[in-house]
Parts: structure tokens; C-alpha cells; sequence
């Protein structure tokens, strides 16, 4: 059975646990970091590869984040403009 990383990236954590995709199914303890500030993308990328580290993560890895959705440009708009997390 398929077992992928779920991260979620939030405000105030970043949480994540190995997911059997078809079940949704955790098939291990939550992890929890607090999310890093300022929460720069680098800073993120980093906090995401310590998790994988945690879990010694080698497959794929699905995340989610808070954003809003740009209805005139399309695309989606996260965090803080001056944290270079304007649009992506």
C-alpha cells in the first residue's frame, strides 16, 4: 500500500506524519515543529527537510499550506509579501 509524507505548513506549526493514501490512515505519531520566523521560504525548506530528516523520509512527500486564491490572476497567493511568499 502507497504511503506518502503529509506536511501540513501553518502559521503557527508545521506538522507531519506518513499518510497510506488510500485510507488517509497515519501509520505513525504526528511530528510538530513551530513554524519558523520569519517564515521565509528558505527557513520553510528547511523546517520541511528537518521533518523528512525525523522521519528518515525517502519517498514522496504531499504538502499543504494556507493561501488564497488570485481570481483575477489566477494562481494562488501564501503567506507574506515580505517574507518573498507573495504568489507562487
Amino acid at each position: 500500500m502507497k504511503t506518502l509524507l503529509g506536511i501540513d505548513i501553518g502559521g503557527s506549526s508545521i506538522k507531519a506524519a506518513p499518510v497510506r493514501i488510500k485510507k488517509g490512515v497515519l501509520t505513525a505519531e504526528r511530528y510538530r515543529i513551530p513554524t519558523p520566523q520569519p517564515s521565509t521560504p528558505d527557513a520553510v525548506g528547511d523546517t520541511v527537510a528537518r521533518i523528512a530528516k525525523h522521519f528518515d523520509w525517502k519517498g514522496p512527500i504531499g504538502c499543504a499550506c494556507p493561501a488564497t486564491k488570485r481570481r483575477r490572476h489566477g494562481g494562488c497567493c501564501y503567506g507574506d509579501k515580505d517574507n518573498g511568499l507573495e504568489s507562487m
